[in-house]
């Protein structure tokens, strides 16, 4: 039975340090001036994005809120990859007041990737208020710094910001975000499979 209800972001949780910098996508792209640099820093920001979209990945630390209709009963993975922790496990209790689980009665695995939530075996969950969602998770996933972030995946930040920039009067592509073979390619090995996912 699929428990999972939602996943949303934790506002002003992402690191927003580029992952590739201007000079880094203009000499790739092969740019020698500095006229389209707010453009170009715009498509690095949407290049990223679209990494993470195509490998289901969070590439810079963020933290998310993933909203459950239960307890998990067996090994539950966090979605986004590179688990660095779990913040916190939340429920409503029977008296429908918001309460934190004491991190003893879980487990946390931070080396799997995806990252895993385990109920420990000497321990059981608290009895909670029934309703759509009355338990939720949560964790903070993504690699700690743009210099951890595998170069493959920088390397396709790159080719697609240069696809995209000499190709910006091409409404079609634009509309489509035109994905060159070669980034498929290079992402292919860190996208990740299960929760759900195709």
């Amino acid at each position: 039975m699929d428990i999972i209800r939602s996943v949303k972001l934790v506002p002003n949780s992402a690191l927003t340090t580029p992952i590739v910098t201007v000079a880094e996508a203009k000499k790739h792209a092969v740019i020698e001036h500095d006229v389209d640099d707010s453009y170009i820093e715009e498509l690095i920001a949407v290049a990223s994005e679209h990494v993470q979209y195509l490998t289901r990945r969070q590439l810079l630390t963020a933290s998310y809120i993933m909203y459950l209709s239960q307890f998990p009963n067996d090994d539950l993975e966090l979605p986004y990859g590179n688990l660095q922790s779990i913040d916190s496990v939340n429920y409503k209790n029977t008296e429908n007041i918001n309460t934190v689980v004491d991190a003893d009665v879980y487990d946390v695995d931070t080396d799997s990737d995806p990252g895993v939530l385990s109920r420990n075996i000497d321990a059981g969950w608290p009895v909670y208020k029934y309703s759509r969602a009355p338990v939720w998770v949560q964790f903070t996933c993504g690699w700690t710094s743009p210099s951890l972030v595998p170069r493959k995946l920088k390397l396709a930040i790159k080719m697609l910001v240069a696809t995209w920039y000499n190709k910006r009067e091409d409404t079609a592509v634009v509309k489509h975000l035109e994905v060159p073979h070669g980034v498929i390619s290079l992402i292919t090995e860190y996208k990740l499979q299960g929760w759900g996912y195709d």
